[in-house]
């Protein structure tokens, strides 16, 4: 049986479950009075190989983190980086 390994990452727009090793994301659960205009939505998938050079000793599957601390790109193709003053204000330079 393949089980997939899955981190995650939680906002004030709700939750997304991620692959771990791509960061691809493979579920979105919004928070119920999430503006459908807002929301996680857009995201595609969370840079985590930013996320896991930045904290080299901590592992990443099966575990739960703030959003802010993931970079991400959109449906569109963008890229969103990390919000580094939320890391700043967190003791996470």
């Amino acid at each position: 049986m393949n089980m997939r390994m899955t981190f995650k990452a939680c906002g004030n727009w709700g939750t997304l479950t991620c692959d771990a090793l791509s960061g691809n994301v493979v579920e979105y659960k919004p928070e119920t009075d999430v503006d459908p205009a807002h929301g996680y939505q857009d995201i595609l998938r969370l840079d985590v190989n930013e996320w896991r050079r930045k904290y080299p000793d901590q592992v990443l599957e099966g575990s739960e983190h703030d959003i802010l601390d993931f970079g991400n790109w959109d449906k569109f193709r963008n890229y969103e980086g990390p919000d580094h003053h939320w890391r700043c204000n967190r003791g996470r330079r």
